[in-house]
């Protein structure tokens, strides 16, 4: 492979999405793949510098580059086959491959968006493992199965990734090795050592997490609201890997967290928080951590508290007309509960189960990667509510500013400038992982 291709960086989520890599390729004894994610492939006589220059002016308007990464998508290539994940990209990335692709004007790039976890599949072992993963064979490989036998299957469970990912440098490869990086949110160029670099990894991220709303500075808001939070994990080393969050050093994370919620939440102002303020921790550590943080805090014990006292297991209320139970994990919910249930626990791991908002399921996941980072007013989780009540779409995450646009999302994954809303037609999931 001599000609060029075009990759996004995975990023802050990187080391998510290569566990669940690894849980297939392991588990169905596959060989990996590099986990990239090539969205065209270029004919070499583009020229590098011709593409660099490109790049270069068409990302000046983009400080990121989102998408989603929802469940498992294979393709036949010659004799065998490839497992990867599917990729749906959000409106801004469309817009800049459009204006790349249009800028090249050269013939024959394709595009390909799929992140490659393993190839050279033989087609017995494909059905099987594409069986095990709950996905629907097409008439004509059932048909194969009547035939020849179903293959033995593999008995092995991977959990479902739906996973939003923002990335934030893109790369240029020739041979399937990287040529340069250009960073989106500094607007620089950097060398494949440079993109190793932790410190200049530090600084993107926080570049990032300022144009997202994800790093906030300033006085706290002033009105009266009740606010609802849940699982900061708050000195976690590994946390910030396990949910794919935009902090490399779990002191940064501590510090951006307890700086969210102290410019969201007034001294005196009313709080939620629905469980895991820490990990495991006790003694000062945790005494100080509630010291940090303003309002009037009711806890709601999450199972990585064992050492906050005075937190209560659930609370029941009523407001704007709405009924709600509030417990840290959904798994317990009273069965006999009529109401919405308010939960955390779940983090960002499985959003099309446990998205932000669930109206089917009549559920909302406060996480902290669910709700940008910082408290989320509960006068908006009842606005969003009412619109999504009588539908069958899940709102499921909410990021940068609530007070934008926040009419009714419609079912395609969705992003608005000031505002992530990814919502997607409800789809029955059962209850395993």
């Amino acid at each position: 492979m001599a000609g060029y291709s075009i990759a996004l960086d995975l990023c802050h989520a990187s080391w998510k999405v290569q566990d669940r890599c690894r849980e297939a390729t392991e588990g169905y004894g596959l060989v990996a793949s590099p986990p990239l994610l090539t969205l065209l492939e270029i004919p070499e006589e583009a020229g590098e510098e011709r593409l660099l220059s490109l790049i270069e002016e068409s990302t000046r308007a983009f400080g990121h580059l989102p998408f989603l990464l929802d469940g498992w998508k294979r393709r036949r290539e010659k004799r065998d086959w490839s497992l990867g994940i599917r990729v749906l990209p959000a409106p801004p990335l469309l817009r800049w491959l459009e204006a790349f692709r249009d800028g090249l004007s050269v013939s024959g790039i394709a595009l390909s968006p799929v992140l490659t976890v393993s190839e050279g599949i033989p087609g017995g072992k494909m059905r099987a493992i594409w069986r095990d993963l709950g996905e629907p064979l097409p008439w004509w490989e059932r048909l194969i199965q009547r035939i020849i036998g179903p293959e033995i299957s593999a008995g092995h469970y991977v959990r479902p990734l739906t996973l939003p990912v923002d990335s934030l440098r893109i790369l240029l490869l020739k041979g399937g090795n990287p040529v340069m990086i250009r960073d989106l949110p500094s607007g620089r160029w950097l060398t494949p050592d440079q993109a190793g670099d932790p410190d200049l990894r530090e600084e993107t991220l926080s570049l990032y997490r300022r144009e997202r709303g994800y790093e906030l500075s300033g006085p706290p808001a002033t009105e009266r609201e009740i606010y609802l939070a849940s699982d900061l994990h708050l000195g976690h080393e590994g946390i910030n890997d396990f949910c794919g969050r935009p902090f490399t050093e779990t002191e940064t994370m501590n510090r951006v967290l307890v700086q969210n919620w102290n410019s969201t939440v007034r001294p005196g102002g009313r709080v939620f928080f629905i469980g895991d303020l820490s990990y495991n921790m006790r003694g000062s550590g945790i005494r100080d951590f509630r010291a940090s943080l303003n309002g009037r805090i009711t806890y709601i014990r999450g199972n990585h508290d064992h050492y906050l006292r005075g937190a209560v297991e659930e609370v029941r209320f009523s407001y704007k007309g709405l009924d709600f139970c509030m417990l840290h994990n959904p798994r317990k919910a009273p069965p006999d509960f009529s109401g919405w249930i308010i939960h955390g626990h779940t983090h960002n791991t499985n959003l099309r189960r446990h998205p932000f908002i669930d109206p089917v399921h009549r559920r909302v996941n406060v996480s902290a990667e669910v709700t940008g980072y910082r408290p989320v007013p509960m006068s908006l989780i009842c606005q969003l509510i009412r619109r999504l009540e009588g539908t069958s779409l899940s709102l499921m995450t909410l990021s940068d500013n609530w007070t934008g646009d926040t009419e009714r999302p419609q079912p395609v994954y969705e992003c608005r400038e000031g505002s992530l809303l990814m919502a997607h037609e409800h789809q029955k999931t059962d209850d395993r992982g």
